[in-house]
């Protein structure tokens, strides 16, 4: 549940070097995903995201998803409302429209450099249809939360913090542009003694910035 976007240039060094570390962790595990990253310093943009400058190979979507085809459905059902004026439709049956062939429109990705609501990310893929700018969308599932989920001590600075609480549960598949997601997360599984319930806290790190610096210069300069 982990995406990445680059840094900006006046994060502090402290703030880098634990990144850093986090991602080296996250690397014995996950290996692959260190050798995209160290890839994606070529790239391309799309949608606001960097892509390899190399095309990744057409995959056949009636493949993917949990049972087999589920992503091809959702996928269909979002570039329909993407894309009107195609008026697309599926190659399974001889409507009239323009053809969404599960096995030459998209590209699977396995790493995005680049809402505020936590998300699971189950697929990434570039979608191209006949001459239409390559479009790049994710797969998600959202962490499911409601008014039920007893008060925390955070809660007043939670959207500053970047801190959300979840049940340990997923929403249904949904497509979204990957230029909405933002930032990494941390997940940090905790109980209610409350509620009785399992709980999920996430902690972006989106927090890079000059905001307590400024705030201290103004403080000296008084």
């Amino acid at each position: 549940m982990v995406t990445m976007e680059a840094l900006p240039a006046d994060t502090h060094s402290f703030e880098r070097d634990q990144i850093n570390c986090i991602i080296k962790v996250q690397a014995q595990d996950h290996g692959s995903m260190m050798t995209q990253i160290t890839v994606y310093q070529s790239e391309a943009a799309e949608d606001n995201v960097r892509l390899l400058l190399r095309n990744a190979k057409l995959i056949n979507l009636h493949a993917y998803g949990s049972p087999p085809g589920t992503f091809y459905l959702i996928l269909l059902q979002y570039f329909c409302f993407l894309w009107l004026d195609l008026n697309l439709v599926s190659n399974l049956f001889c409507d009239d429209g323009t053809p969404f062939h599960a096995n030459k429109v998209a590209r699977a990705l396995t790493y995005i450099c680049r809402v505020c609501v936590p998300v699971q990310i189950t697929a990434l893929f570039v979608i191209g249809v006949l001459d239409i700018i390559p479009h790049v969308c994710a797969i998600i599932r959202r962490l499911v939360s409601d008014d039920d989920i007893p008060a925390m001590p955070w809660d007043l600075y939670a959207s500053t913090l970047g801190i959300h609480v979840s049940y340990t549960e997923l929403g249904p598949q949904e497509v979204i542009p990957v230029s909405r997601i933002e930032c990494p997360l941390a997940l940090i599984p905790v109980y209610s003694n409350i509620i009785k319930k399992d709980l999920w806290i996430t902690i972006s790190f989106d927090h890079a910035g000059n905001e307590l610096e400024d705030y201290l210069e103004d403080k000296d300069g008084e």
